[in-house]
């Protein structure tokens, strides 16, 4: 059995202490040079972006349709033909203007009728109120003199004739008609006096009473007749334009139908579904920033006018009704128009903003990765205001630093890629050649962009 000397085994535990030293420092050396290859690689694939200051809104968008934000209906009074029509689609109206005109038929000689009516019951009313003048007085005075002067001399010849009939100079018959004229004289006479006394006396208060009567009746019958004639034109309810007319002459109509519509194009109107979640950040007042798909590179401004309060259910999603009105002095637009509609929340100027890209979450915590000597570094950022196209950095970054963003190739061509945008502009709006989806709640990333992640 050989066993080996000291010496000899102090050298072989030496040879395996050094053996050991340089695998681990060659493992140590591989690892960096990997890592640092895999950093490079990293930081190739990566772009470095300043931290600029800007500014940020939170959102919430949705499509809808533009339409007037007044639109009203002319609807005829009353049935007959149309006799006329005064204007055209397209026309500017004032609110009383004629719009069109049913035929009148026998109204207008009914009309003259009772206008006549009218005028003879206040005629007669004025004068019962006025009481007798001197010319009116002084031929009733007449009138009871000659009356009276007549009925003594039928009175006188009735008494002669009376004698004459009992010698018999008269027949029965003759002394008949001289009774009957004694008779009628007494009659015109009786009138004749009260007639004077009437006079004298002055108005009688039931007369007075019965002419009001008979001359209220008479301005009923005028007021009705003038409100048929009147039914019979009907005139536009507002100032505004004619957007649609839905009758011609000749066209038999009933009451209430409508003539035309004719809509006030000064403002313009959308109603937007806004998912349940984010329907508790919007609220009369808050900014609205609006496109077209029909005048695109253009941006209108408007504000929520109204928030609903009744919930729609479809596909098991709730969304409420929004109704943003938006000022349109210049006419551009139109009735129909698809718009996509976005409200502001919130908005902050001149802070610090980075791509919405740059962010990243960690174990609960929101990161940014920093260029470095040795490659990208991790670094906490605390977030502001975000939506989906910048994020405020409120701690962690200072102006002028850099983040990495990975770069979105988009394909193009075979062959050839472009670089995607970093940044968007601070509403969110998305770029052209770029679509967003959107998602039910009407938010494009369907999020709560109210404030940052916590």
């Amino acid at each position: 059995m050989n066993i080996m000397r000291p010496s000899r085994r102090k050298s072989v535990i030496i040879v395996c202490l050094i053996i050991a030293v340089v695998a681990v420092v060659g493992v140590l050396g591989w690892q960096r040079l990997h890592n640092n290859r895999n950093a490079r690689a990293l930081s190739t694939s990566m772009e470095e972006i300043p931290v600029r200051a800007g500014d940020v809104a939170a959102t919430v968008s949705a499509l809808g349709n533009l339409e007037p934000y007044v639109r009203v209906e002319v609807k005829c009074e009353a049935a007959g033909k149309i006799e006329r029509v005064f204007v055209e689609e397209g026309d500017p109206v004032k609110k009383g203007q004629p719009i069109a005109r049913i035929d009148p038929g026998d109204l207008p000689v009914k009309l003259k009728q009772a206008e006549a009516g009218y005028l003879s019951a206040r005629a007669k009313l004025n004068k019962l109120l006025a009481g007798p003048d001197a010319s009116d007085l002084a031929q009733a005075e007449a009138s009871y003199e000659q009356a009276r002067i007549s009925l003594e001399d039928a009175k006188k010849q009735l008494s002669r004739d009376e004698a004459l009939f009992r010698t018999g100079a008269i027949s029965e018959q003759q002394l008949q008609e001289s009774r009957s004229r004694v008779k009628l004289n007494e009659q015109q006479f009786l009138a004749a006096k009260e007639k004077l006394e009437s006079l004298r006396r002055g108005p009688d208060k039931e007369d007075i009473e019965v002419a009001r009567a008979e001359l209220a009746q008479a301005e009923a019958n005028l007021d009705s007749i003038r409100s048929q004639v009147n039914s019979l034109t009907a005139t536009a309810p507002i100032d505004g334009t004619v957007t649609d007319i839905k009758v011609q002459v000749g066209d038999v109509v009933k009451e209430e139908t409508s003539l035309a519509v004719i809509a006030d194009l000064t403002k313009m109107k959308a109603v937007i579904p806004v998912n349940e979640i984010d329907i508790p950040k919007i609220a009369p007042g808050q900014q609205v920033l609006i496109t077209l798909d029909a005048l695109p590179g253009q941006r209108f401004q408007g504000k929520v006018s109204s928030v609903g309060y009744e919930g729609q259910i479809k596909d098991n999603i709730v969304t409420y009704e929004v109704t943003a009105s938006i000022p349109n002095p210049g006419g551009k637009l139109r009735g129909g128009m698809t718009a996509d509609v976005t409200v502001v929340l919130q908005s902050k100027e001149n802070v610090l903003v980075v791509p919405i890209e740059a962010l990243q979450e960690r174990r609960g915590q929101t990161i940014v990765l920093v260029p470095g000597d040795d490659g990208p570094t991790r670094r906490p950022v605390r977030v502001g205001l975000r939506n989906d196209s910048v994020a405020e950095i409120v701690d962690g970054l200072s102006l002028g630093d850099r983040v990495l963003v990975r770069r979105v190739n988009q394909v193009t061509s075979p062959g050839s890629t472009v670089p995607r945008a970093q940044f968007g502009n601070p509403f969110g709006v998305t770029p052209p050649g770029f679509s967003t989806p959107r998602t039910p709640s009407g938010n494009r990333f369907g999020t709560d962009m109210s404030e940052g992640r916590r």
